[in-house]
């Protein structure tokens, strides 16, 4: 009787290498990542590496040991990983505004919703919070300082920023847009998703209202997800707030 063996894999697309890459610069590089291509992960802070993956019976029930094809694929290699964590966050740093600057280029001011990083959100478990754009960024001019007519915080020369609306959650992935509390000025660098890259879609949602003039958005799951996930994985901003 023949055995047919299912073999998985995950293939990782560029894009999520590249914006992921910035997360691994708190760990030092090991030898032989370059010349050795079966990674094997035994403990945390561990990592077994040799020459080539194997595919016989026994390296597919993970009993290296016993690999017939030894003088081929080579020995496991134990590698210890080195951490500096430290170090890491601080490079990151001017990769988050490198981010941020970059969704703030591709803005025309007619998007349907940004989304922006917050520390104090409004519900507990969110990270984010949702503003519809009234035009495109800008920089205060030298010599001069703007003040957000609703939030009172000023910004100075040089300081980019957006202008718009805001979103208030009122369910899960649910928003209203409140046009009734005006314009809002918020620091540029705060941008964690909209514009070309990231584009934001909301559906207007029938709210069952008699009063109309209430606006109701619903932001997909999947939107939402990637949103946190850039926020969480790819901004990192609870670590780099520490």
């Amino acid at each position: 009787m023949h055995v047919a063996h299912k073999i998985s894999f995950h293939e990782t697309s560029e894009k999520d290498l590249e914006e992921r890459r910035d997360r691994f610069v708190d760990v030092k590089p090991i030898d032989g990542t370059q010349t050795h291509y079966h990674f094997y992960f035994p403990s945390e802070g561990a990592v077994d590496i040799r020459y080539l993956t194997c595919l016989c019976v026994p390296c597919r029930k993970e009993q290296w040991q016993a690999c017939v094809n030894k003088g081929y694929v080579g020995v496991w290699k134990r590698q210890q990983l080195q951490t500096v964590r430290a170090a890491g966050v601080r490079k990151h740093n001017p990769q988050q505004s490198k981010r941020a600057h970059a969704i703030a280029d591709s803005l025309t001011g007619e998007e349907a919703a940004v989304a922006l990083y917050t520390s104090q959100p409004e519900r507990a478990g969110e990270c984010f919070w949702l503003m519809k754009p009234s035009k495109k960024t800008w920089c205060v001019a030298p010599n001069d300082e703007h003040t957000c007519p609703i939030s009172k915080e000023t910004f100075g020369p040089g300081e980019r920023v957006l202008q718009g609306e805001y979103y208030q959650q009122v369910d899960d992935n649910l928003y209203e847009l409140r046009s009734d509390l005006g314009v809002f000025s918020v620091p540029a660098l705060m941008l964690r998703a909209g514009g070309a890259a990231e584009k934001i879609e909301l559906e207007l949602e029938d709210s069952g209202l008699q009063n109309r003039t209430r606006q109701f958005y619903r932001l997909s799951e999947d939107t939402a997800t990637r949103i946190k996930d850039l926020v969480v994985n790819v901004f990192r901003d609870e670590e780099t707030a520490e």
